[in-house]
């Protein structure tokens, strides 16, 4: 994620989700990555002033609601970091179906959309969809 001020890219510091903008490249704009409201306002021990949806509020809900474009944000954050499943089912429809680590279908995709020039598309393109669950 970049900065909300700046547009650089992040840093995080202490063991908490406190992100500063790059100190030597960036503009040091400092604010939580839950909510995204300014470190500045919040502090290190105050958290009824994070924003509502933050899991560090600690106020009457309701009292600190995030502006509308902090929470499409937020929302859209998340989404985009939920961690990948760890296994899929080979063949779903049998009971007791072989599974497959998704880590090494994603790198045989990788390594093949690497030199996809060497391989015929229609080949590809059945390996590809094998892997992604769409056989």
């Amino acid at each position: 994620m970049s900065c909300p001020k700046c547009k650089r890219q992040l840093v995080k510091e202490d063991g908490y989700d406190r992100f500063t903008c790059g100190p030597q490249v960036g503009c040091g704009y400092q604010f939580c990555w839950e909510c995204l409201v300014p470190w500045s306002e919040v502090g290190p021990h105050d958290h009824s002033r994070h924003y509502d949806n933050c899991k560090y509020y600690s106020g009457a809900p309701g009292k600190n609601p995030a502006p509308p474009d902090t929470i499409s944000i937020i929302k859209l954050r998340r989404k985009a970091l939920l961690p990948p499943p760890k296994e899929v089912l080979m063949n779903p429809e049998e009971e007791g179906g072989d599974k497959m680590d998704v880590g090494e279908s994603q790198a045989s995709i990788s390594y093949l959309q690497a030199n996809k020039e060497k391989a015929p598309s229609t080949k590809w393109r059945r390996f590809k969809s094998f892997f992604q669950g769409r056989w």
